[in-house]
């Protein structure tokens, strides 16, 4: 099965590259195939923690009261892999925005920036933690799709089905995801425009949703392509 795992993540590699027309984006995509195969799984890991850590960091920043650290139980499931990241930031900002919500609502006051910016990081968090999950779904269904060709069909056969069935799904699943994140990132910059805040921390969140795109393709390779 690792073996079969292998060749449908270079399809899913293929596709990847199929998505982006623009040149800078087949070698920004080829550069984080070599990354992963010339990188352990721990550096890239660390390099996606990294990215994450970063830009929760200057959120914090930017927000006029900043965010809570990890509780020691978190840091220990997080040391232990039962926790991600993005889950743990997506429950950071979650309590964030409800602490703010329920201040300004006893104060009456007008909703201020680290409410908005806590509400749509919370969405972006969760929307990372939904599409990794059925990014690593689409490979164990493509896994299960090959070898269920191979039972009735040559291996070539069985590639090229595979490929014509699982690139409009890739694709889908891509653009989905792109859109969703793109429609938060507008909905926050008009929501801190509307208040007349600054907006210097979009072009950060942008920035570091390309990256961890990158990153995560990187992991891929490394785990199955190496």
């Amino acid at each position: 099965m690792k073996r079969t795992f292998k060749i449908l993540l270079v399809f899913l590699i293929v596709f990847l590259l199929c998505i982006g027309s623009l040149a800078v984006w087949q070698r920004k995509n080829i550069e984080s195939i070599i990354t992963g195969i010339t990188h352990t799984e721990q550096e890239i890991t660390q390099r996606r923690d990294k990215n994450q850590r970063e830009l929760v960091s200057e959120v914090s920043t930017f927000l006029d009261e900043g965010l809570r650290e990890p509780t020691k139980e978190e840091q220990l499931r997080l040391d232990e892999g039962t926790l991600k990241l993005p889950e743990l930031y997506s429950k950071i900002f979650e309590e964030k925005t409800l602490e703010l919500e329920k201040k300004r609502k006893e104060n009456e006051n007008k909703i201020k920036k680290d409410e908005i910016v806590s509400k749509y990081m919370a969405q972006l968090y969760a929307y990372q933690s939904e599409f990794e999950a059925r990014a690593e779904a689409t490979i164990r269904d493509g896994a299960n799709y090959y070898e269920k060709l191979k039972k009735t069909k040559d291996k070539a056969t069985s590639r090229t089905a595979t490929i014509t069935h699982f690139t409009p799904i890739v694709n889908g699943v891509e653009a989905e995801c792109d859109a969703k994140v793109e429609a938060v990132i507008l909905n926050l910059k008009k929501e801190l425009e509307a208040i007349g805040a600054q907006t210097d921390i979009i072009g950060t969140i942008r920035e570091t949703y390309t990256r961890e795109k990158q990153l995560k393709l990187s992991f891929y390779a490394n785990k199955y392509l190496k």
